[in-house]
């Protein structure tokens, strides 16, 4: 049910990780019977249990993006207004209280007092001795969108993409099983924008990609549809069918109804469950079958 005041949302995932062990279980069940082992199925099992599914969120700085993350936590948990060359990856996950450790370069990991969250986000403090570089904040909150085993992973702002650290470009966005891609309303689709795109994004994320227009609200209703209408026309020299939302996250904030997060919400939610069957099915039964 709900908690705290929130929307109750049905548990999208439950039935499907039920059904998936199912699968599993009559897979083995079957090898059983033909006098097989079955060493897989608790292994294909758990990891049904325990498997995540990953959403990065990418843009440049100042698109609003961490404002962005907040709204699709349903609160503001990030600081706005970090600089690029002080800010963090935050990792954040689902967890029945507010927390937040650091990782550092070393594998180091400490814990922080989530109210001291915004401040390591900006500076980077350290406790003392330094353990040196910090190389993300993982965060827990008990945010819907967390609960169905959903990491949210928001990246640094950088003033060009092409700068993006290479630990995103060559980690994170390979494991994740979905993009949030930000344009800004404001100045759709810089040079750095679709350089990054083409050279780093497209090649291995293709399929992967949302694309959301931010700050939909400094624009009139035709001014939108026009920006709009550019945007869908140049992705799509880019990305066949390109999945685009204009959303306006301070107006989500406010819950406000024409802040558009409800349709980019309804979208992430039925792609998530899509997905994740899919995706979860074929690594859980193959597994259990190659056991």
């Amino acid at each position: 049910g709900a908690r705290g005041g929130e929307v109750a949302r049905p548990a999208l995932f439950h039935p499907l990780l039920q059904g998936l062990t199912a699968a599993v279980q009559r897979v083995e069940a079957r090898r059983g019977r033909e006098g097989g082992q079955a060493p897989g199925r608790e292994v294909a099992v758990q990891k049904l249990r325990d498997d995540r599914f990953n959403l990065v969120v990418v843009g440049e700085f100042n698109h609003g993006k961490t404002t962005l993350v907040n709204a699709l936590l349903g609160a503001n948990v990030l600081p706005v207004g970090v600089t690029p060359t002080t800010a963090v990856i935050h990792e954040i996950s689902w967890g029945d209280t507010p927390s937040a450790r650091t990782e550092y370069d070393s594998g180091e990991v400490k814990e922080v007092p989530f109210d001291q969250v915004r401040f390591f986000a900006l500076g980077n403090p350290a406790p003392e001795p330094d353990p040196g570089p910090v190389r993300a904040l993982l965060v827990r909150y008990p945010a819907p969108l967390l609960r169905d085993h959903v990491n949210l992973v928001d990246t640094p702002g950088v003033n060009d993409l092409s700068l993006q650290r290479a630990d995103i470009t060559y980690k994170y966005i390979p494991q994740c099983d979905a993009v949030l891609f930000l344009l800004d309303a404001g100045q759709m689709l810089t040079a750095s924008e679709r350089v990054f795109l083409q050279e780093k994004l497209l090649g291995q994320s293709r399929d992967k990609i949302v694309f959301v227009v931010t700050k939909k609200d400094i624009l009139s209703s035709s001014e939108l549809d026009d920006v709009m209408t550019y945007a869908r026309d140049n992705l799509a020299r880019l990305v066949p069918s390109p999945r685009l939302f204009a959303v306006s996250a301070e107006q989500a904030i406010d819950n406000r109804p024409d802040s558009g997060m409800t349709e980019l919400m309804d979208h992430l939610e039925l792609y998530l469950s899509e997905e994740r069957g899919r995706i979860l099915l074929d690594n859980a039964l193959g597994e259990a079958v190659a056991a």
